[in-house]
């Protein structure tokens, strides 16, 4: 009898560390799927991989803060940018010149208001004396609103010279540089264009005595006509040829 209960106690010994042993070797396999290429659920994905199926990112975002890159930019980058060159800035005013009202204008080529401005049959038209110096003659054209209302002079006059039956004589004067001004004209009030030109007998090119002048204000195309008292013009367009300037308040005198 204790041989076999001996045995027995043997067998249950045997049995219970088989059963152990089993049960931690399965354990173990358990635990050691992913060193064999098996699947961990709690595995992480690369920063740089791409989404996983059935995780598709929002087709109407971009990599660029969510954005969609569908939607036009704004000019510059910022929807409340102003875009280059379509920014507003302000004018300053102009400058003052005694004589009449003058407003400077460099570089400019804007013209006066219809409504103001003068018209050839509300002005009048002088030749100023002669303020020779350094060999060049110097004369002063002057321009005088007769009208009742305020009107503007702008810019350079039309000058030709003319003989007794009204033909011109001289090749055109030339424009010199000179800023422009408007010029605004009470009435009464005058403008002068400076007209200038070597004295021909130091230039020794071959002259002629005009009669007169035709002179037609800045954009008009009515001329006044005054008399020429200021002595040979050069008739050859070679040497000594007459230069006007742009009209500035005043009478120049």
């Amino acid at each position: 009898m204790r041989t076999t209960t001996g045995k027995t106690t043997k067998a249950r010994r045997a049995g219970t560390t088989a059963a152990a042993l089993a049960a931690a070797a399965l354990l173990l396999t358990a635990c050691g799927g992913n060193d064999k290429g098996g699947t961990d659920a709690a595995q992480k994905v690369d920063s740089q991989a791409g989404p996983l199926p059935g995780d598709q990112a929002d087709p109407s975002a971009s990599e660029e803060g969510g954005k969609d890159p569908s939607a036009p930019a704004s000019p510059g980058g910022d929807a409340s940018s102003t875009p280059s060159g379509k920014e507003s800035t302000g004018g300053g005013g102009g400058s003052k010149t005694g004589g009449g009202t003058a407003t400077s204008d460099p570089g400019s080529d804007a013209k006066p208001a219809a409504s103001t401005q003068c018209h050839t049959s509300e002005l009048s038209v002088r030749v100023g004396d002669n303020h020779p110096g350094a060999g060049q003659e110097g004369f002063a054209l002057v321009l005088t609103n007769t009208s009742s209302r305020t009107c503007t002079v702008y810019g350079y006059p039309g000058l030709a010279f003319v003989n007794d039956a009204g033909q011109q004589v001289t090749v055109d004067p030339e424009r010199a540089p000179g800023t422009k001004e408007r010029v605004s004209l009470t009435p009464g009030k005058s403008a002068w264009s400076p007209l200038t030109f070597t004295n021909p007998r130091a230039t020794g090119v071959t002259t002629i005595t005009p009669a007169a002048i035709r002179l037609t204000p800045p954009d008009e195309r009515d001329y006044l006509k005054a008399a020429w008292k200021g002595g040979p013009v050069s008739n050859t367009g070679k040497a000594s040829v007459p230069r006007v300037g742009p009209f500035t308040a005043g009478t120049g005198e």
